[in-house]
């Protein structure tokens, strides 16, 4: 998705160096030129390299360029036009120096005709893109030389003025930065890069597992990539570092398909997929096969825009997003939307202008804990390129000042995306600066910097002998209540859970509680503290109760009673006859409610319970088990509330 950005942003830039674009278009040159012959060579060559350039073929563009100077080396436009191209293609941005250096060196074109092969003077443009090689070089005091002697030329209304003047600020907040690098350190995936690139980075929670895109089946040869080629590949972290990179079959084969983010399960993939000149999001489901078919975002996140990113907070209750509608600053930026007591999405917001820009903002991610928000942009002041940043959630649920995250991790190349694990201290991020070519996966470890107080458990099911349903691990506390999902062979699942409280684990299979186990996770459980994953191996085999629950709250003592027998009847029964065989209990909670606790609503809550259990016994005797006349019918019955009636139904084997 971000490389689809950089290829039109860079045909957008030529297209508005060439004819006028988004500033005052200057006039045309109107002199007459010397008759040319158009199939001449120097005029075909121009011709051909004018032609790539427009079409995003820098490297093939950057041969005829270097052809052409070979015959005319004082040529100030062709440096340019060389440089330019050099500009555009990772890993010889370097090249592009001493062209750029040359080519500014005299006056520049006051009526530059773009498609004149004998022009021999550049634009002012090419001032412009030699302060950005000096910049994306790490060169910051010529950059900021180069940048003071554009906006001596340039007046204000001028587009090079603003990006001269953003260059100029980067710069000088880059010297100072330098002065006081961060705690991270980066450390290149060797095992997993490729010459090609490899970018977008998702960590599961607890570090185990690692999706990223990458570009590796692209056509060597040709040297120019295909939007087609970005595929999503997943990794699994083992004793002997990151395995093999598996390629994941996610549907919508066609056009290509960039890693997004996880949910705190591990259980929901995010990824993006391009559609002609668009694209949108899909949710994958993880499932004991494989992954599930794609499904859209949908709305509100989902429009006629480009909405290319998305993360959600811990509880899924916030999800914050990309896109270019243009209610934002400029570009691309930052939208946020919540969940409302409905079940909907609420209408985005945009997170304002203190965080959007008018350049791009793009790949937001949000800390385990949700009071850190990640993201990369080109229009905040950094050390060239996209940068990456960070901003704290304050008290009142806003977000505070955007940092950069300095040196080491920021460049003059791109950083593009971040994903950090659970205690916030260790993650990955893409960046296109020393690596094996193009964008480059690193890890990142953060020294003395950690953020969350979360712990984070895994754990497997032991096999019950009972299968009749999804496997579903609830953790409930005051205040708290999230699922996850199991998957697997082993029925692993992974708990992102807050520490300093005490929880309820659920073990639900089907309608069914299975287990329910007590968990106390002490303040210095959390990821941050301790620095580990922890073990959750309290689900056994032999559970001793068994939970399920009815409700007869809309019937009448006879419907209840139908309705419960054709419930029961078959598929009900067998699970019960199975959890019996088991040797544990099955508690049936029958509840009911009413508009008062009056004697005559507690009578009526006791006969549908009689009237159930009585359902109950003439399904289980249906099955034809021999030792279900064993079964003890004890009956528990209790208040639920000022108006309600929970009654209790000990299903136990007698042998």
């Amino acid at each position: 998705m971000l490389q689809r950005f950089i290829l039109q942003a860079a045909r957008v830039a030529l297209l508005v160096l060439l004819f006028g674009g988004l500033c005052p278009r200057p006039a045309f040159s109107t002199e007459v030129l010397p008759e040319v012959n158009i199939l001449s060579g120097n005029s075909k060559a121009f011709t051909e390299a004018s032609r790539l350039m427009l079409e995003g073929h820098w490297k093939r563009a950057a041969s005829v360029w270097s052809e052409l100077l070979k015959e005319h080396p004082s040529n100030r436009n062709y440096l340019y036009l060389y440089g330019h191209c050099l500009l555009e293609i990772p890993g010889r941005r370097a090249e592009a120096v001493p062209p750029l250096l040359k080519a500014i060196q005299g006056g520049f074109a006051t009526a530059y005709n773009p498609m004149n092969p004998l022009e021999e003077r550049p634009p002012i443009e090419a001032l412009g893109d030699a302060v950005r090689a000096r910049q994306l070089e790490g060169e910051y005091h010529e950059a900021v030389i180069l940048a003071d002697r554009l906006l001596a030329m340039v007046g204000a209304l001028h587009r090079l003025y603003s990006q001269a003047t953003h260059i100029k600020e980067s710069c000088l907040f880059a010297l100072e930065a330098m002065a006081r690098p961060s705690t991270a350190r980066l450390t290149n995936l060797a095992e997993l890069n490729t010459p090609l690139d490899d970018y977008a980075p998702v960590v599961s929670v607890d570090g185990g597992e690692l999706f990223f895109t990458s570009h590796r089946k692209a056509n060597l040869n040709t040297g120019d990539l295909t939007i087609e080629e970005a595929v999503v590949y997943h990794s699994k972290l083992n004793s002997d570092g990151w395995g093999p990179a598996v390629e994941l079959r996610l549907g919508l084969d066609e056009g290509d398909r960039a890693s997004v983010s996880i949910s705190s399960d591990g259980n929901t993939l995010v990824t993006y997929a391009s559609a002609n000149e668009g694209g949108g999001l899909y949710e994958n489901k993880r499932m004991p096969t494989g992954w599930s078919p794609p499904e859209a975002i949908g709305a509100p996140i989902d429009s006629k825009y480009w909405e290319t990113h998305m993360t959600e907070t811990f509880d899924g209750q916030e999800r914050y997003f990309v896109s270019d509608r243009p209610d934002g600053e400029g570009g691309r930026d930052l939208y946020r939307v919540v969940l409302l007591p409905n079940g909907k999405w609420s209408m985005p917001a945009t997170l304002g202008p203190h965080i959007n820009t008018t350049g791009e903002e793009e790949s937001p991610v949000l800390s385990a804990d949700g009071r850190m928000l990640y993201f990369a942009s080109n229009g905040h002041p950094g050390f060239g390129g996209f940068d990456l940043y960070r901003c704290e959630r304050l008290l009142d649920g806003s977000w505070g000042t955007v940092l950069n995250m300095g040196a080491p991790l920021n460049t003059p190349e791109d950083e593009t995306s971040i994903s950090l694990d659970a205690s916030g201290r260790q993650g990955f991020v893409a960046s296109s600066t020393s690596g094996h070519g193009g964008l480059d996966l690193f890890a990142v470890e953060f020294i003395e910097e950690a953020v969350g107080d979360r712990a984070v458990f895994r754990g497997t099911i032991e096999s019950t002998g009972s299968h009749f349903g999804q496997f579903v691990v609830e953790a409930r506390a005051p205040g708290f209540s999230r699922t996850y999902m199991p998957h697997g062979a082993e029925a692993a699942f992974v708990m992102t859970l807050p520490a300093c409280r005490a929880y309820q684990i659920i073990l639900h299979e089907g309608n069914y509680q299975r287990q329910i186990v007590a968990l106390d996770v002490p303040c210095n459980a959390g990821i941050a503290a301790c620095g580990k994953v922890l073990e959750f191996s309290s689900f056994g085999p032999a559970p001793a109760t068994v939970r399920t629950e009815i409700s007869a709250s809309k019937y009448a003592v006879e419907p209840a009673g139908n309705r419960l027998k054709r419930q029961f009847a078959e598929t009900e029964a067998q699970h019960i006859v199975a959890i019996l065989a088991e040797g544990a209990h099955v508690l049936v909670q029958l509840t009911g409610s009413s508009a008062g606790g009056t004697d005559v609503d507690e009578a009526l809550a006791r006969r549908r319970a009689e009237n159930g259990r009585e359902a109950i016994r003439e399904a289980l005797d249906a099955t034809g088990v021999d030792w279900i006349e064993k079964v003890d019918f004890s009956l528990d019955w209790q208040r639920q509330g000022a108006s309600g009636h929970a009654l209790n139904i000990v299903l136990t084997r007698i042998d």
